[in-house]
């Protein structure tokens, strides 16, 4: 049997940490959406979250990842047009870096990047 997180394709820890990730993808677009510029840091994604979703346990468990540090997010990125959604990544698992692992992109889809295909320009640029 396997004990090791991640592991498989499937199970509630995955579709959990997938959940996170659109979770914060979704605020963070609608933040921008809204005010024109992304969310400079961690209170304004979470204000955003609380005002967009009735899903109350989602939005909680996502709130935890990102204070617990479970998941790391760009603050401060500049968003492009539309030609460019989905080439970025926002938001990324704590062990991504290392280890591979899922991300969000800045069209708010989750994705998985193997070991080694996380680099430094997969990042939203920031405007800081």
């Amino acid at each position: 049997s396997c004990c090791i997180s991640g592991c498989g394709d499937g199970g509630e820890a995955v579709l959990k940490r997938r959940s996170d990730l659109e979770q914060l993808g979704r605020a963070y677009v609608a933040y921008h959406d809204e005010h024109g510029v992304p969310p400079a840091g961690p209170d304004e994604l979470l204000q955003q979250l609380m005002t967009m979703d009735d899903q109350s346990d989602r939005v909680i468990s996502a709130i935890n990842a990102l204070e617990e540090g479970d998941i790391t997010m760009v603050w401060s990125g500049k968003l492009g047009d539309a030609s460019t959604a989905g080439m970025y990544v926002i938001g990324f698992e704590a062990g991504v870096p290392a280890h591979g692992g899922y991300v969000v992109m800045d069209d708010a889809s989750v994705m998985v990047l193997k070991r080694g295909e996380f680099r430094e320009d997969s990042l939203l640029p920031t405007s800081g």
